[in-house]
């Protein structure tokens, strides 16, 4: 009975006849050349298989992207469909009344119900909000590594003016409070 070399242990047969075909054997000594040669071998074996792993890899990014493609086209509809009916669902639930405090109705399958957006202003030209809060205010100016307004800051003194004249200065936008209704459905 023959010992079997120990990078042949634990190894299926086909990949015991593939390695000892490179002529290498770990369990007796090698010349120089007969290792340059072994060596030579494996290295062309192992650019093979990283060939294969690449071209595997290939395929497999393609057929994922194949697949993804394929549920991307049956959810497009499905997301259609769920949009159209909130859309139902928002529109029925501006229609519905609330009584006192209470702004929402949990029903069989969710909640509805209506929430106060609040009036706010929103910095569309940070430049004109600069001119602007250095005259008006400039106690909304904060450093940084560059100049900006604090948002916070300079809010309050554009809905006062805004109030007060009816002017919006330059480089802000305003949103009048406004009621949002809003459906959530529930998860299992």
């Amino acid at each position: 009975m023959s010992a079997v070399p120990a990078f042949l242990l634990n190894v299926e047969e086909e990949e015991a006849d593939d390695l000892a075909a490179l002529g290498a054997d770990l369990n007796r000594p090698m010349s120089e050349s007969e290792i340059d040669a072994a060596m030579s071998e494996m290295l062309r074996r192992m650019a093979w298989y990283d060939k294969q792993i690449a071209t595997t890899n290939e395929a497999e990014a393609l057929e994922r992207e194949r697949i993804n493609a394929r549920y991307e086209r049956r959810r497009e509809p499905l997301r259609k469909r769920r949009a159209e009916i909130e859309a139902q669902a928002l529109a029925l639930a501006e229609r519905a009344t609330f009584e006192g405090k209470k702004k929402s109705r949990n029903v069989g399958n969710g909640t509805f119900g209506k929430k106060t957006e609040p009036e706010r202003v929103k910095i569309i030209d940070a430049n004109k909000a600069m001119e602007f809060a250095l005259i008006n205010c400039p106690d909304a100016i904060r450093e940084k590594i560059a100049v900006s307004v604090e948002h916070k800051a300079v809010a309050p003194v554009v809905l006062a003016r805004l109030h007060e004249t009816g002017e919006l200065p330059d480089g802000f936008e305003h949103s009048a409070e406004h009621d949002t209704y809003y459906v959530r459905p529930e998860v299992d």
